[in-house]
């Protein structure tokens, strides 16, 4: 895509040079330019839009083994002269063991997270989006491919599922007519 586009832009360049030298007239070269910058804007756009179109699935980006698992509620809001609002949010929070076998602690927004209870050992799974392999075989897809807006699609996670063993989920229900 980048040569692509530094191609189309040497040759508008050219164009425009070439027209200046060989009819000395402005007028070619205030059509060309535009067009071809018009050109690249579209060719640009359509990469975008090609790649964000493109076929990807759900791959785990990251797992963590967990030591415990907490729902905690969290609300804020802002008030000013009378008036104000007041956020309700909900996380996941967690304890993680990292690499070097120290501990770490970190949360997940609940509207992010899918909890599966589990006979294995509890973990946290990071889901984000991998690009079919199949997808890489199109010529469209060396032509029109944006890869930084590809990186940023595959390396962005979109959900989490979490693994905690069984039994862990506490099932009630209660009404209290008092």
């Amino acid at each position: 895509m980048i040569i692509a586009l530094i191609i189309l832009f040497l040759l508008t360049v050219g164009g425009a040079i070439t027209s200046i030298v060989i009819s000395d007239d402005f007028l070619a070269a205030k059509v060309i330019i535009p067009t071809g910058f018009l050109i690249i804007l579209i060719y640009f756009f359509g990469g975008v839009v090609y790649t964000g179109n493109l076929p990807y699935e759900d791959t785990v980006l990251e797992t963590y083994e967990i030591i415990s698992l907490k729902d905690n509620d969290n609300t804020t809001g802002t008030f000013v002269l009378g008036t104000g609002s007041v956020y309700d949010t909900t996380y996941y929070v967690y304890n993680y063991k990292t690499e070097d076998g120290g501990i770490k602690r970190d949360k997940i927004n609940t509207n992010d997270a899918t909890v599966y209870e589990t006979k294995d050992s509890p973990h946290i799974d990071v889901i984000g989006k991998k690009l079919k392999e199949s997808a890489k075989d199109s010529i469209m897809y060396h032509l029109f491919n944006v890869g930084f807006l590809e990186d940023y699609i595959t390396s962005t996670p979109n959900d989490c599922k979490i693994y905690i063993p069984e039994g862990s989920i506490i099932t009630e229900f209660k009404i209290d007519l008092e």
